[in-house]
């Protein structure tokens, strides 16, 4: 069993004197894994103003989509989106691991691991296998993360039914949206689209409020039956958090094998990791209170704190018999002890150099320890 403080205390531990590498390691994985774009661009109404010729008619639409330049901005975006797709899944997800590996390597090792351990996976024979878990994972709670969904499409498609057949809305005789709207949208006199509309909105609350009625009690158990729905996404993303240390020790481990163990790991120990993510709230109030860019500074303790949670689980994996470190991609070898008779007897030991592994990797069975950056530090 684990405690959050000693997970912490671990955690602070093994940051000392690898602080600003581990820093520089979360911001880079931040920018070339994040989830914001710098491509992004939010339409807004000034966007509208700007457009020559706002007073169109609907059916200046068709000859405005006919432009050239119009077809190749949409191409460009088109092409843009799947370029940032691709590199999402080919890319960043490989970066995700290896941020991963290199917090598990800085916690096993005493001198503080390169930076090359985070692009250490972006090798022939583990980048694809790579790709392969983090995109089965991210699939998986895209899957789980649709059945909230399910209660809006619902929600709408009953009101859809219900007010389009059953009950439509009444709506006011001189409630026009503007003259001639139907026809056309004049955004330079906007106010004037929507004339009158204080004034008649007692007459259409008046005229609507058993549809008024529905829809605002379908909304509510729409956000009930949504958050209910969210449950099982919440806890399938606890299930498959280890996948990607996982994935940083042994890509090879294969994508189901991954995902499973992950889940097997995380058994029993989901809501105590939703705590652990509790106890940093503060951490992150006082990032944002330091003008936003503390939280930067926060993500490597939260990052070596996941590390030592992962090194644990590990552990507990191995003594439980659902894995072993050959499992975790560490080699078995034999080594000589001579024992008190001067006998030599072949011994089993863990061997971190193997194939495709960088040196350093030490082993963390039942019984051994792995090397202790500070000399105080336990493991």
């Amino acid at each position: 069993m684990w405690t959050r403080s000693e997970l912490k205390t671990n955690a602070k531990k093994s940051l000392t004197g690898s602080y600003w590498m581990a820093l520089l390691v979360t911001v880079i994985t931040g920018i070339l894994a994040g989830n914001s774009s710098f491509f992004s661009y939010r339409l807004n109404d000034r966007d509208f103003d700007r457009m020559a010729g706002m007073n169109w008619a609907w059916a200046d639409w068709a000859n405005f989509m006919d432009s050239v330049w119009v077809q190749l901005i949409i191409a460009a975006i088109s092409l843009a989106a799947l370029i940032g797709i691709l590199f999402r899944i080919f890319f960043s997800t490989v970066i995700e691991a290896g941020e991963a590996r290199w917090f598990s390597r800085n916690r096993e090792s005493k001198p503080t691991p390169s930076l090359g351990q985070l692009f250490g996976l972006f090798r022939a024979n583990t980048w694809l296998p790579t790709v392969g878990g983090m995109f089965w994972m991210y699939l998986w709670l895209w899957i789980w993360s649709l059945l909230p969904l399910l209660a809006f499409a619902g929600a709408g498609i009953a009101l859809g039914l219900y007010l389009g057949l059953m009950n439509p809305l009444q709506l006011p005789a001189s409630w026009t949206f503007g003259q001639h709207w139907s026809r056309q949208w004049n955004w330079q006199d906007r106010p004037g689209q929507f004339q009158d509309w204080e004034q008649q909105f007692g007459e259409f609350f008046t005229n609507n409020q058993s549809q008024i009625a529905i829809i605002a009690a379908v909304a509510v158990g729409t956000l009930l039956l949504a958050a209910l729905l969210s449950i099982p996404w919440i806890n399938r993303s606890y299930a498959y958090r280890q996948t990607r240390w996982i994935l940083g020790d042994n890509p090879r481990i294969g994508y189901r094998r991954a995902l499973r163990l992950s889940r097997q790991m995380m058994k029993g120990h989901k809501f105590d990791t939703f705590v652990l993510d509790l106890s940093f709230i503060g951490w992150y109030i006082l990032g944002l209170l330091a003008f936003v860019i503390g939280i930067i500074f926060v993500a490597p303790y939260y990052r070596a704190t996941q590390a030592e949670l992962y090194a644990v689980l590990r552990r507990n994996a191995v003594s439980q018999g659902l894995a072993t470190m050959e499992d975790f991609g560490f080699l078995a070898v034999s080594q000589t002890a001579t024992g008190m008779t001067g006998q030599s007897d072949l011994a089993p030991a863990l061997s971190a150099e193997g194939p495709d592994q960088p040196d350093g990797e030490p082993s963390d069975l039942p019984g051994t320890e792995p090397e202790k950056k500070p000399e105080s530090e336990e493991t």
